[in-house]
């Protein structure tokens, strides 16, 4: 689609702003179709987009992956021992912050990462979808202005049009999103998150207006959706240590305990991504 907006499209510039003087009329209509049709293809793109990386997901935490989660969800059903593999799961930060890293990489290519049989993390598809869309609105706002408006980037007509073309996808991808974390139990997947969309919004304010005001308020979408998912989350926690049974917890030795680990792991965590924050 970019290639054909640069190619062939972006020549015609000369003669929208001609139709803009003498048949305004028609002007009008020429922007109303192709807001309209990118618009639709938008919408069809970030929906295919969304679909293919399911098949990458990595589910790192389900609903036993509480702080004081009794000691028979952590055993092995084969030879009842604990398992320390899941000792940490959705508690341990590890490497999973060097997202943060990659907020300038490109999208993952679904069809490599198949191929190569790799899965991502929660927080590692949004990181990509989010870029997807930030690189489709930079690339919409330069196209816009210099076709349909040859103004400014900044004026009101620029704004009004990029968020005409982006309401749908961004629909589709706050969908999506919902959808994800109805299910979710990841908090470390989900602090990444906030920590993305934050930066995200920084990021965002350096780039064009227009840009800028569609990608704020759909980040401002995106984190109105998974910070109370994070609280929930993050209550389920105090709520299971407030009412553990200790005699389902194990028994007492030299070794750490799970609890005690998935506790320090999740507030090392909460520490390493919001240190001003928890001061």
């Amino acid at each position: 689609v970019h290639q054909l907006q640069r190619v062939r499209l972006a020549r015609l510039a000369p003669l929208q702003r001609f139709l803009e003087r003498h048949a305004p009329e028609v002007a009008n209509h020429v922007k109303d179709v192709y807001v309209d049709r990118m618009a639709r293809t938008l919408h069809a793109l970030f929906r295919a987009y969304h679909a293919e990386l399911e098949k990458l997901d990595l589910a790192v935490a389900d609903r036993n992956d509480v702080v004081a989660v009794p000691e028979d969800a952590v055993r092995y059903a084969l030879t009842g021992r604990v398992s320390l593999a899941k000792r940490g799961d959705g508690f341990s930060l590890g490497d999973r912050a060097g997202v943060l890293k990659r907020m300038d990489e490109p999208p993952l290519l679904v069809h490599v990462a198949i191929k190569e049989n790799r899965r991502y993390p929660f927080e590692e598809l949004f990181r990509s979808s989010l870029r997807h869309l930030a690189d489709a609105a930079l690339s919409e706002t330069h196209f816009v202005t210099a076709f349909l408006h040859g103004a400014d980037q900044s004026s009101p007509a620029v704004q009004s049009t990029l968020q005409a073309i982006f309401r749908r996808a961004f629909s589709a991808t706050l969908e999506h999103l919902e959808n994800k974390l109805f299910a979710c139990h990841d908090a470390v997947g989900l602090l990444l998150v906030v920590r993305l969309i934050e930066r995200a919004r920084t990021r965002a304010t350096r780039g064009p207006a227009p840009t800028a005001s569609a990608l704020d308020a759909f980040l401002g979408d995106c984190e109105a959706l998974v910070r109370p998912r994070l609280l929930t989350i993050l209550t389920q926690n105090l709520e299971g240590v407030k009412k553990a049974e200790l005699s389902r917890l194990g028994v007492v030795s030299t070794a750490p305990h799970y609890v005690a680990r998935r506790y320090g792991e999740l507030h090392a965590t909460v520490l390493a991504l919001f240190p001003d924050e928890c001061r």
